[in-house]
């Protein structure tokens, strides 16, 4: 699924959202955007892959520092690298979705606003 936007005035009114890639598909976006979309998610995939085989390659976490102080900062640089990881996902979903919203707007096509 992807995330479409949040719409309503207040945080009990609001409503989320949510178009998958099969609805997309049918849609403004070209194949090339959903290219895009499919790589930045095995990305980050990939990277959360990456961080779970380091930090807990047998599905829980064993801290590699020694000392609760040092083992604090590890948690942190991990939770810095998983929250950079999604911060860049984010920015090129909103890049490709950009690229479609102006496609489609330069076309007169219409598209959902801008999450």
């Amino acid at each position: 699924m992807i995330w479409a936007g949040v719409h309503g005035g207040t945080r009990r009114q609001s409503a989320l959202t949510v178009t998958s890639v099969a609805e997309l598909s049918d849609g403004p976006y070209s194949e090339d955007e959903l290219t895009d979309l499919r790589r930045l998610m095995t990305d980050l995939l990939a990277r959360c892959t990456e961080t779970c085989d380091r930090y807990a390659s047998d599905g829980e976490w064993r801290p590699s520092a020694d000392g609760v102080i040092a083992e604090r900062e590890e948690v942190r640089r991990v939770i810095a690298d998983l929250a950079r990881a999604l911060s860049q996902t984010r920015r090129g979903l909103r890049r490709v979705e950009d690229r479609a919203r102006q496609r489609s707007s330069d076309q007169g096509l219409s598209l959902l606003p801008r999450s």
